[in-house]
């Protein structure tokens, strides 16, 4: 995903990845305010730095880029917010996995929430996992397999036998 914004982007979007690679705080408020470059490989970039920078403020930047009109940078915000191990982005991820119009990212906030670890976000999946099919389907089970809630056993037993040989391989991961 984000070597493909590298391979294909201007210079200075490949300038604000390696900056973000280096994970130097000090450069949060300038990668904020990429969020709102008229480019969309930069703004992806901005996002993708942001998640790599070890501050408390970075998850805040995170929840308001997963609410961008680009579901490119809605998904990796998503990567990201999961990454960071901070609770306070649970409720975005759960909200990015329940209401967003793209699938991939609601596949997106499943990895994140199975990232995550918390056991608050088990709910959400297991609806996730019983309402939606294909990647999101998957993507929950991994989360939920991730989690390690046994409170889960019944939902993932009930996806073996959902016909998708994909999803009954993820379940039986879980």
């Amino acid at each position: 995903n984000i070597l493909a914004v590298a391979l294909w982007s201007t210079e200075e979007a490949r300038a604000v990845l390696a900056a973000g690679a280096a994970g130097v705080r000090r450069l949060l408020g300038r990668f904020e305010a990429l969020l709102r470059h008229e480019e969309r490989r930069i703004r992806e970039a901005a996002t993708w730095s942001i998640g790599r920078i070890h501050d408390p403020r970075a998850p805040m930047s995170l929840m308001r880029a997963a609410n961008s009109d680009l579901p490119s940078v809605r998904v990796l915000a998503c990567q990201a917010l999961g990454a960071s191990g901070d609770s306070m982005v649970l409720s975005t991820l759960v909200d990015k996995l329940e209401h967003d119009r793209v699938g991939e990212v609601r596949v997106a906030a499943a990895i994140g929430l199975g990232k995550l670890g918390r056991p608050e976000a088990v709910p959400a999946l297991i609806q996730a996992l019983r309402s939606q099919t294909g990647s999101i389907a998957r993507a929950s089970a991994l989360a939920i397999g991730a989690i390690g809630n046994p409170a889960a056993a019944e939902p993932l037993l009930e996806a073996l036998f959902r016909g998708d040989d994909a999803l009954a391989s993820a379940a039986a991961w879980a």
